[in-house]
């Protein structure tokens, strides 16, 4: 996923991204991943406003305007 961590970790608290626990193998702590499986789930049911505009050739600001209803407010996502 192109994001930032601090996105990622506000996706898993609101229960858009599932995790697993797992033993590091270098230093044998618990760490936690979003599996590669769960990645391509996310991102078969969700896209960016970024990414619907670039595949249908239009600007940000006028999809933005033809959604009717956002995935998540955009104050529920942080910014940078």
């Amino acid at each position: 996923m192109r994001t930032t961590d601090r996105v990622v970790r506000r996706l898993i608290a609101e229960g858009h991204l599932k995790t697993v626990t797992v033993v590091n193998p270098v230093n044998r702590c618990p760490t936690v991943i979003v599996p590669a499986g769960e990645v391509a789930r996310f991102q078969r049911k969700y896209v960016s406003l970024f990414a619907l505009a670039k595949r249908m050739g239009k600007h940000i600001r006028a999809v933005k305007t033809e959604l009717e209803v956002p995935a998540w407010s955009p104050r529920s996502i942080p910014r940078r």
